[in-house]
């Protein structure tokens, strides 16, 4: 039973708690056969005893729904919840008066409540630091109790389709935190001696001055001990309401854990009579459920043993004991779980007490400054809090949604806490409510994602350690909250006596780097394994272990490895030589099932044991292919067994992988493109510092952006082809040509003379080009047909994103980089910010980039079978595929097909030649380079605008360019909502749509290129404002956006079994024109000046508006009777 224990995906129920249906009531002795205690024996299959009796409880539970007992508990544990906060946050307010002054789980559930009330009083009577740290621990002690308890508690009781109230416990925390900040604006500011806690010179402690030396006397500084005694007093009049007046049980899944089958019945009957319903578990039924043990049986089985269990000794005893505590390090996956969920709660409770405890003394400290009032800062504090509530309402609505999940919704909520601590550290303008908003949203955040954490960590363990489980998660916790204090308050005191209030931010950057600790953490629990096996990284940690970790499904259980081997295209290949049903009269395909092909045998008559019958059926018979049953034609078949998908749902196929997996590796391939495609514009901020450099013309210096738009246009001719062959896949042509790309920025930045400089940005533009071809393929691999158009539009925008914060990022490091001998901004310091943004590009893609190519996943999952079974026969059909291609074939392919296609396909060409004016025309206005003295000799238009007419300084003029990214922005929404309710509906029941649809937007986009050129042609003056032509030019990226993604989308739909072939094509036209159009512009725009220069290109954009609408109307007709390589059935 080691594998009784494993955890399960956290997105989904828990092990013991959850994985179960609800069945009827039945009682034992009426179950009919294949019954056991009203359960159907399957379910209860391979379960130890213990096991058993929990699905029993869960059935019941279910049964009783959510009724007046679950609500008891429900508000209970709440209040749990609301000591922990309320608690906590009063040690934060009481900080600064009190260093100015003073220098069983039943029992557990109510004993926290008592040893907090208790001492809590007590608190407010202490007269000596040393006493209040004393008495301070106590409380803590008896707090720090209530979360792991209460959760585990309320899990154990409420039905399964109410899971998302573990999730809204946390409401009552921020409520805490509210009513101790709303009592402690009450007192302390009145009863206090410094009035706002940020004074120079604070008044010291009466026992540390000489007599008759003004100090703060205990009279004068009742405040925080006030708060103390009301705290107290609220704590125990909850411990009243948890042990007096509410008649607790203990948990039904604890007793029987410990053997007492009897009492847990009893609890399920006074949890029916107080729900007012019928209770439908007896003790016959854990009875029926017992099973015989014996000396053999491990530790571990003997829980829930009923009077088994309650016989053993106490040594006995002691070891059951100790093995539950194994079960936190049983095997690999509950190891690697465990020590995740430590880390988690480590960050959260770390990062919490750092940001969270000195907040009001943070908010003091800069409200202070600017002259606010210690009531202000309070009144402050109990707003910050409030969004935590609709936090915690968000959390509990996340908690359930299937394409989110606890995971990924701990994953976001703690990237966002993280991210606003950080913006809290930022300079405000001294207003009364600046200082508060960034932590208005980092405790939306904190709350939303504590409530999903607190539910999901019982959750994932199994009921046994459940509890034990929680309580060490909370433990190391709170063991490093208690470092954090130890650390701020070395800062505290420097800010307040110094005035320096942004020393305190010290403490909210270690805030927020632990908070974002948590990103990891989660991150990598559950599937994220799964992503990591697909990887560079995976299939090395395979290599090396030879397949021992990161194993796959039938690596594990190799008796599944039938599943995988496609019948029908087995016996096809053995009847025709051909892994398609064989064609008709017709030429269409005829599916005539096994039978009608030759089939002898059906697959439910043969069995493993039959294969050796199986390899001839009777003399003078022929062969017989053992996947299929069906005959082999000597003449044209083959005897080989295919492996494929074993069904449309099989979670190895790119189509079939989670929402969230899809998005993640569509924002790896965003990244890549931004990483490369910024290298071209990234240059231009620097071509009169490579002028100066090696002396040449800055029209020569121009060469740099123009041969790396080359390099990138002629790369796709070999890498996209090259992506698609079965044996190579996508991956190790990104990672490859990624390391060149990292590697070759070195030698470009210490470039020595000027063919140097130029000879490495052609290689580094060849080997960086793949991406920018093969992205939409890598995109065609993941999305049906209906939904690509999404996923080509977020890859579309990240190709926009590069070009245009190219001169913003080039131009401040060129104009504020370090000297270099003559030159004012040397160039070589936007190469290095080139190379380390795609050095950390490749790092994360090494990582956590899955192969997308589903011919490479089968032809990797082929070769895995034939190592596991020894069976040669093993293939698929892109193994057959490639195995049929000779040489000449495989160079035709990589080399010659992009070039042929694109100039023997009408549609191709005209397509991409429209494409690449349009690619033309953005590097015009991305190639921007001026004089560092007057007069400007070398312009082009964003330079004789922004800097010629409104005079920006080189780097601000970069920021012109955001005006080209806020137009692909703007026009999203608009496009998604076409996609959504004008393209969808005329895809067919098969998923296909006429590719001639997709070119319906270009008819619109194509106005706004001429559009954009004329509008900031003739409106960049000096009477009118500049923002007026950065509006002009976000109309060339709607344009360009809407036309990009219906072409892009276009030509795999017509041709799809050419696609990177197709955009190889593409992108070589349209970098061609990229890269030749910025050595002509200069001269065009000086002497025909920004207005006619613009509308000549303007002109020559409305000559090519007629051509989306020609391929609208005869764009089917050209596809099936004038192409060679087109689609023809739709």
């Amino acid at each position: 039973m080691a594998s009784s224990y494993e955890p399960k995906d956290p997105e989904k129920e828990a092990h013991l708690s959850s994985d179960f249906p609800p069945y009827d009531v039945e009682p034992a002795h009426h179950a009919p056969n294949g019954l056991i205690a009203g359960i159907p024996a399957a379910e209860l299959e391979g379960l130890t005893v213990y096991e058993k009796k929990c699905v029993l409880i869960n059935r019941e539970i279910d049964n009783n729904g959510m009724g007046r007992y679950q609500w008891y508990i429900w508000c209970l544990c709440g209040f749990g919840y609301f000591l922990d906060l309320l608690w906590a946050q009063a040690f934060g307010l009481v900080l600064s008066p009190l260093e100015q002054e003073l220098g069983f789980r039943r029992w557990a559930f109510n004993l926290t409540c008592l040893i907090s009330a208790a001492f809590g009083l007590g608190l407010g009577a202490c007269n000596s630091y040393p006493a209040f740290l004393v008495v301070t621990a106590f409380v803590g002690f008896g707090i720090g109790g209530n979360i792991p308890i209460d959760t585990t508690i309320c899990l154990e009781f409420i039905p399964q389709n109410r899971r998302f109230l573990l999730a809204l416990l946390s409401l009552f925390q921020p409520v805490g935190v509210a009513i101790c900040s709303a009592i402690a604006y009450g007192f302390i500011p009145k009863y206090s001696c410094s009035p706002n806690f940020s004074e120079a010179k604070p008044l010291p402690s009466c026992a540390n001055v000489a007599a008759g030396v003004a100090c703060c006397t205990r009279a004068s500084n009742m405040g925080w001990r006030y708060l103390m005694f009301t705290l107290g007093a609220i704590t125990l009049g909850i411990f009243i309401l948890r042990f007096v007046v509410f008649n607790f049980k203990e948990s039904p899944k604890f007793l029987v854990y410990r053997g007492f089958d009897d009492k847990a019945v009893e609890v399920l009957q006074h949890i029916a009579k107080t729900n007012n319903r019928p209770c439908g578990v007896t003790k016959e039924d854990f009875e029926a459920l017992t099973t015989e043990q014996d000396s053999t049986v491990s530790r571990t089985e003997l829980l829930g043993a009923g009077k088994a269990q309650l016989q053993t000794t106490m040594r006995e005893k002691f070891f059951i004991e100790g093995a539950r505590y194994k079960l936190l390090f049983k095997g690999w996956q509950m190891s690697r779980l465990t020590l995740l969920v430590w880390l988690t709660y480590i960050c959260d409770v770390w990062g919490f007490t750092l940001a969270g405890t000195y907040l009001p003394t943070i908010l003091a400290l800069k409200n202070g400054a600017i002259s606010l009032t210690l009531k202000f800062t309070y009144r402050t504090y109990i707003a910050i809090y409030t969004p935590g509530i609709f936090g915690v309402l968000l959390g509990g609505l996340m908690y359930a949604l299937p394409n989110v999940g606890r995971k990924w919704t701990m994953v976001f909520s703690s990237g966002m806490m993280g991210i606003s601590i950080f913006v809290a550290c930022m300079p405000y303008p001294p207003h009364p409510f600046g200082h508060d908003r960034p932590s208005d949203y980092h405790l939306l955040m904190l709350c939303r994602f504590n409530a999903v954490l607190y539910g999901w960590t019982p959750e994932v363990f199994p009921a046994p350690i459940r509890g034990t489980a929680c309580g060490l998660a909370s433990f190391w916790g709170r063991l490093f909250g208690i470092i954090a204090p130890l650390m701020a308050q070395s800062l505290i005191p420097t800010a307040g006596l110094h005035g320096d209030t942004q020393a305190t931010n010290s403490i909210l950057y270690l805030a927020g780097g632990l908070t974002l600790g948590c990103v990891s953490n989660i991150a990598i629990t559950g599937k994220i394994w799964g992503l990591i096996r697909d990887t560079a990284f995976g299939h090395l940690v395979r290599f090396v272990s030879r397949g021992k970790y990161l194993q796959f499904a039938e690596e594990r259980d190799p008796s599944i490895w039938t599943r995988y081997i496609d019948e029908k295209k087995s016996g096809y290949m053995a009847h025709h030589g051909d892994a398609e049903p064989p064609k008709g009269e017709d030429g269409e395909s005829e599916d005539v099932g096994m039978e009608g092909i030759g089939g002898v045998r059906t697959r439910e008559a043969r069995t493993p044991s039959d294969q050796s019958s199986r390899t001839r059926v009777g003399e003078g018979e022929g062969d017989v292919n053992l996947a299929s049953g069906v005959r082999i034609d000597t003449e044209k078949g083959r005897d080989v067994h295919i492996v494929s998908w074993y069904g449309d749902d099989d979670p190895e196929n790119p189509m079939n992988w989670s929402l969230l997996k899809k998005v993640f590796v569509t924002f790896e391939i965003c990244l890549l493109t931004t990483s490369v495609y910024i290298g071209s514009s990234i240059y231009s901020a620097g071509t009169e510092s490579v002028a100066a450099t090696f002396g040449v013309s800055t029209v020569a210096a121009t060469l740099g952006l123009s041969l790396f738009v080359a390099g990138y246009g002629l790369g796709p001719m070999l890498w996209s082809p090259m992506s698609e062959i079965p044996y190579v896949g996508r991956n190790p042509v990104y990672l490859g040509t990624l390391v060149v790309f990292v590697a070759f920025q070195v030698p470009t930045a210490l470039a020595s003379n000027f063919g140097m400089l130029l000879a490495f940005r052609f290689l580094t533009g060849f080997f960086g080009s793949p991406v920018l071809a093969t992205g939409g393929a890598s995109m065609a691999d993941l999305y049906t047909p209906r939904k690509r158009a999404y996923a080509m539009s977020i890859w579309g925008i990240s190709a926009v994103c590069g070009p245009t914060l190219g001169p913003l990022v080039g131009g401040f490091a060129v104009q504020y980089g370090p000297l270099k001998g003559d030159i004012s901004a040397p160039w070589t310091w936007p190469i290095w910010e080139l190379m380390w943004l795609s050095a950390f590009c490749l790092l994360f893609l090494f990582f956590f980039l899955p192969e997308t190519s589903a011919n490479n996943i089968l032809v990797r999952r082929t070769l895995r079978l034939r190592k596991l079974t020894g069976d040669q026969k093993l293939t698929c059909e892109p193994m057959l595929m490639a195995d049929g291609m000779s040489s000449h074939e495989l160079v035709m392919m990589c080399l010659v097909r992009p070039i042929t296609l694109n100039f023997h396909e009408p549609m191709v060409f005209l397509l991409n030649l429209y494409i690449a004016l349009i690619y033309g025309l953005l590097y015009i206005w991305l190639e921007s380079y001026v004089s560092p003295t007057p007069p400007i000799t070398i312009l082009l238009p964003f330079v004789i605008v922004f800097i010629g007419i409104y005079h920006f300084s080189l780097a601000t003029e970069g920021l012109a360019y955001l005006g080209l990214f806020a137009g692909a922005l703007a026009v999203i929404p608009p496009f998604f909502v076409y996609l959504r309710y004008g393209l969808e509906p005329h895809f067919d029941a098969d998923g296909n749509v006429t590719p001639e649809e997709r070119l319906l937007p270009a008819c619109v986009g194509g106005f706004c290129i001429p559009i954009a050129l004329f509008w900031f042609g003739w409106s960049a003056r000096e009477d009118v404002h500049w923002i007026v032509p950065i509006i002009g030019t976000s109309f060339f990226t709607i344009g360009t956006f809407i036309l990009f993604n219906s072409v892009l989308n276009y030509l795999p739909d017509a041709y799809p079994a050419h696609v990177a072939s197709v955009l190889a094509g593409n992108d070589l036209m349209r970098s061609s024109f990229g890269a030749g159009f910025p050595l002509f512009a200069s001269a065009m725009y000086t002497k025909l000046g920004v207005g006619w220069a613009s509308s000549l290109l303007g002109f020559l954009g409305l000559l090519f508006v007629p051509i989306p609408f020609v391929l609208y109307k005869y764009g089917g007709t050209l596809r099936k009777n004038h192409s060679k390589y087109a689609r023809k059935d739709i």
